[in-house]
């Protein structure tokens, strides 16, 4: 697929204790809540982990880790080394897995390039359509109550608060972005995974609008500023829908979400 310009879905995960193995020693991972990237570095994922590498004992370092044009997070280094996401136990796969890498040790390299996107990232290859206009987070919703007199010579409004609701459709999802089978919640990429691993368990995620998409890319992804963080209003988990009776030619997605206070 060539360029196009996309939205992306960011989700957040929250993650154990673990450590992984870097050029031979441990390199000690904290338990807590990550987006897959965040323009807070604390809340990024990739720049966690990169500042955990360099903060090491390896004279080796973490040069970039960043999440690529075609969707999958690439580990560039200053030297050729070794990562064992296995040595330590399981926890480190959690976090290969929020990766997309599939948690085999990486070898001999300098440079390694996940296996598949990001459960924590979706794409339809194509912009969401908001509730809104551009650029605005989305609409408010009212808590309260209102009493009327018959002839309507009194009003009266008991406020409670507001919070922002948003609607994000598209009409038309290949499938191979919505469900695939044969695969694990680890392997990224659809609809299925972001749901699985995000969606389904009210956790945050952040909607970028526009972001330069390119399946034959390995450039880094120029970020945009996020809207959000949002969480999904329902969890239905019949989300697939037929555009095509008897086809599997593409689907519409709905997504009815609220905007939340930040992860502190």
């Amino acid at each position: 697929m060539p360029a196009v310009s996309a939205s992306w879905l960011v989700g957040s995960i929250t993650l154990p204790d673990a450590a992984i193995v870097f050029d031979g020693d441990d390199v000690l991972l904290d338990s807590d809540t990550y987006y897959l990237r965040h323009a807070t570095s604390s809340l990024s994922l990739v720049d966690y982990l990169n500042t955990q590498i360099d903060g090491g004992p390896s004279a080796i370092t973490c040069t970039s880790l960043v999440v690529l044009q075609n969707r999958l997070v690439q580990i560039n280094l200053s030297g050729v080394t070794d990562i064992s996401w296995t040595t330590n136990g399981a926890n480190a796969g959690d976090w290969a897995a929020a990766l997309g890498f599939d948690g085999s040790d990486l070898t001999g390299a300098a440079s390694y390039t996940a296996s598949y996107p990001s459960p924590l990232l979706f794409s339809s290859g194509y912009p969401l359509t908001p509730t809104t206009i551009s650029g605005v987070s989305g609409y408010t919703v009212s808590h309260q109550s209102r009493y009327k007199a018959d002839d309507g010579t009194q009003i009266y409004v008991a406020h409670y608060g507001d919070e922002t609701w948003q609607e994000l459709r598209t009409p038309h999802v290949v499938p191979s972005r919505m469900r695939v089978t044969g695969t694990t919640l680890a392997q990224g990429g659809t609809f299925h995974q972001f749901y699985e691993q995000v969606l389904k368990y009210g956790r945050r995620f952040l909607h970028y609008e526009t972001i330069t998409e390119d399946s034959s890319s390995t450039s880094a992804v120029t970020w945009t500023t996020a809207l959000g963080p949002y969480a999904v209003r329902e969890a239905d988990g019949n989300w697939y829908r037929r555009n095509v009776p008897s086809a599997e030619v593409s689907s519409p997605l709905e997504l009815p979400i609220s905007l939340l206070a930040e992860i502190t």
